[in-house]
C-alpha cells in the first residue's frame, strides 16, 4: 500500500476520533456516534455513516503430503492483517435511495463495495454497482460477523462473492420471504468488462417462518424468540474465456441453506452441487456442504464446531476433502470487540493439514 493511502487512512481515523461521543444519544443533530460515526441533515434524509473493522490474525500451519518418494512434512507460522476495511454508507435525500462504498486497505483489489440501492417498496428494490451476489449465505455475511476466523472449504469452492451488475431484491409477508435476483459481468471484483458477452446469473429465495433473520453468525445477544431461515439458490456463469482459442467453461451451481437462532444457540448449514462443462474436455462435477453450531456458555464466551466436505469428480478421478474446525470466542462487545481461536484439520486423499488461527477484532 502506497504512503498516500496510509496518510488518507490516518486522516480519516483522526477526523472520526474528533467527533464528540456526547452526541451518541441524540442523532437528530448533525453528527454523532451509534455503532458507527454519523453525519446527517436535521431531517435525517441525508446521511453518511462510517463503519469499519480491523482483523489481525496469527496462523500456525503444519502439513504432511504422501508422495512417490515418501512423506513430505513441514510447518510455518505468520502474522497478517486480514482486513482493514472502511464502509461509507447512508442515504441520499430519501430513505428510498441508499448507497455504500467499501474499501479494504489490506486486500487486492482494494475496492470491494460500490453501489446505489433504489427501494420503491419493501417488496421491490434495485441495487446497482458492485456488491455481494448472495449465492452463498456464509460468503455474503461480512467477514467481521463470522462465527469462526475463516470460512470453510465448501464456501470457498462455491463462491461468486462480489461482482458488478444489477440486483432486484425485496421482501414479502412482513419480511418472512426474501429474494435476490442478480445479473453480473461474472469476472469478479472490479471487472468492468464482459469479454464473453455472457452474464453471471444468481437467484436466491429464502423463507423465515418466525420473522426476519439478518445475516450474521453467532448468538452474540441471546435470541428473544426462535428465528429460522430455509432457502434455495442457483447460479450460472461462463468462465475462463479465451478469445484467441474460443475456449471457455460453463458453470451451473445449485444450493440449499439453513440457519437457526434459539436463545444462546446459533447453527447454520449449506449444501452445494454444481457442474463445470468445458467447451472441450470432460465435465467436472462438484459437491460440498458445511454445518456449524455455536453456543454461548456464558454471556461472553462461545464454543463452536464446524464440519465441511467437498468432492470433485472428473472422468475416472474423484478427489474428496474433509475439514473439521473447533473454536472458542470471547466477545467483550459482540462482534465489535472479540477474540477467537480456531483449530482446523483438513484431510484429502494424500495430504493432511493442521491449522491454528487466532484473531483479535475491533469494529467501529
Amino acid at each position: 500500500m502506497s504512503r498516500k493511502w496510509y496518510l488518507v487512512f490516518g486522516l480519516v481515523l483522526l477526523s472520526l476520533l474528533m467527533v464528540p461521543r456526547t452526541f451518541a444519544a441524540d442523532l437528530t443533530g448533525l453528527c454523532g456516534y451509534n455503532r458507527g460515526f454519523i453525519i446527517q441533515s436535521e431531517d435525517g434524509l441525508w446521511q453518511l455513516k462510517i463503519t469499519g473493522y480491523l482483523r489481525p490474525v496469527f496462523t500456525y500451519r503444519s502439513w504432511e503430503v504422501d508422495t512417490a518418494s515418501g512423506t513430505d512434512d513441514d510447518s510455518e507460522s505468520w502474522f497478517r492483517m486480514v482486513n482493514t476495511y472502511v464502509l461509507f454508507a447512508g442515504q441520499l435525500g430519501s430513505k428510498n435511495v441508499k448507497y455504500g462504498f467499501g474499501y479494504d486497505f489490506t486486500r487486492e483489489p482494494n475496492l470491494l463495495d460500490a453501489y446505489i440501492d433504489l427501494i420503491a417498496a419493501p417488496e421491490f428494490g434495485v441495487r446497482l454497482g458492485q456488491a455481494y451476489t448472495f449465492f452463498s449465505r456464509s460468503d455474503s455475511t461480512s467477514t467481521s460477523l463470522l462465527q469462526f476466523v475463516s470460512r470453510d472449504i465448501a464456501t470457498s469452492m462455491f463462491n461468486p462473492s462480489r461482482d458488478l451488475g444489477i440486483m432486484p431484491h425485496g421482501t414479502f409477508m412482513d419480511g418472512k420471504v426474501e429474494y435476490q435476483v442478480g445479473l453480473y459481468n461474472g469476472g469478479g471484483v472490479n471487472t468492468t468488462s464482459n469479454a464473453d458477452d455472457k452474464f453471471l446469473f444468481v437467484g436466491r429465495l429464502a423463507y423465515m417462518p418466525f420473522g426476519a433473520m439478518a445475516l450474521g453468525e453467532g448468538a452474540v445477544k441471546p435470541f428473544e424468540h426462535t428465528l429460522m431461515t430455509v432457502g434455495a439458490k442457483m447460479m450460472s456463469n461462463r468462465m475462463n474465456y479465451n478469445a484467441d482459442t474460443d475456449t471457455y467453461t460453463d458453470r451451473a451451481d445449485f444450493g440449499l441453506e439453513f440457519a437457526l437462532g434459539w436463545q444462546s444457540l446459533f447453527a447454520q448449514a449449506e449444501f452445494f452441487v454444481g457442474t463445470d462443462e468445458p467447451k472441450a474436455g470432460e465435465d467436472t462435477d462438484r459437491t460440498g456442504f458445511y454445518a456449524q453450531a455455536g453456543y454461548f456458555v456464558t454471556p461472553k464466551l462461545e464454543v463452536a464446531a464446524r464440519f465441511a466436505s467437498i468432492s470433485l469428480d472428473y472422468g475416472d478421478s474423484t478427489v474428496d476433502t474433509t475439514q473439521a474446525t473447533g473454536g472458542i470466542g470471547y466477545y467483550w462487545d459482540g462482534h465489535f470487540r472479540k477474540f477467537q481461536i480456531n483449530g482446523t484439520m483438513t484431510d484429502t486423499d494424500n495430504a493432511e493439514e493442521t491449522k491454528i488461527e487466532m484473531l483479535y477484532q475491533i469494529r467501529f
